[in-house]
């Protein structure tokens, strides 16, 4: 830290950080055996939850629906998230609304939705306000009948 004055009082103070020479060693587990296991494990689980989500129905609901392509499904990681966080909420939305308020939800996202360039496109998180939305939005609605 440098403290920078002018006349009596300090202008301004410098901060210089240094950074140590191992701050982010990502080999430092090379040689943990246990570490390695966890990290084959977690392929493996990942590859298991993957088979399936892409199995879901709601995965061939939102193919036919035009809003998953053949770039989302290849991804892994999109797939997943939307197992972990889109699915659970589709789950809900059906118990509560049925099929028919799902269909009617994913054309209107399908509809409405604006598109990013591929780099900057998260669909999971996307659907997974929209259908948070809709459904705070439905079952408000629903309360306000009764």
């Amino acid at each position: 830290m440098k403290k920078i004055k002018k006349g009596r009082s300090i202008d301004s103070i410098q901060f210089h950080i240094v950074k140590k020479a191992n701050w982010k060693d990502e080999n430092y587990k090379r040689n943990d055996v246990q570490a390695q296991l966890t990290e084959e494990q977690k392929q493996a689980q990942n590859q298991v939850n993957y088979a399936v989500a892409v199995a879901n129905p709601f995965t061939m609901k939102l193919i036919n629906s035009s809003l998953l392509y053949a770039t989302d499904i290849a991804n892994q990681d999109t797939i997943l998230e939307l197992a972990e966080s889109v699915y659970p909420v589709y789950d809900k939305l059906v118990k509560e609304l049925g099929e028919d308020a799902l269909a009617t939800h994913m054309d209107y996202v399908r509809r409405k939705m604006v598109d990013y360039s591929n780099e900057k496109k998260n669909i999971a998180k996307y659907l997974s306000i929209a259908a948070k939305q809709y459904l705070n939005s439905r079952l408000s609605k629903q309360q306000m009948k009764e």
